[in-house]
């Protein structure tokens, strides 16, 4: 329980940093994103910091990136495409809070 509410708290933080004023300049891109909920996850013990992982991507090499591409946190946006500028949508963001659900280890949750 403790472990999920921690998660809860982390993913409320990284929501908050996405304004929903109609205004695309004051979105978060994708690679915002990935850099912010790898940091808060890495800190909070939820997943590993993986500095070896190689980039499937051909646009980004970033290693937060990679590392949630590595716990299936985050994907492509097409064949070999991360599109790191890309503004972070609301349904892209609600995919991956169920992805950090389901492809985190959950086992010790107490």
């Amino acid at each position: 329980m403790k472990r999920t509410l921690t998660m809860l708290l982390i993913l409320c933080c990284i929501i908050t940093a996405i304004p929903v004023s109609a205004h695309p300049s004051e979105y978060i891109t994708r690679l915002e994103f990935c850099r912010l909920a790898d940091k808060m996850l890495i800190q909070s013990d939820i997943i590993q910091n993986n500095t070896d992982a190689v980039s499937p991507f051909c646009d980004t090499d970033d290693k937060a990136v990679v590392n949630l591409f590595r716990y299936a946190i985050i994907a492509g946006t097409g064949e070999n495409t991360f599109s790191p500028d890309a503004f972070l949508t609301r349904e892209e963001t609600a995919v991956i809070i169920d992805r950090i659900f389901r492809n985190t280890d959950n086992k010790n949750d107490t």
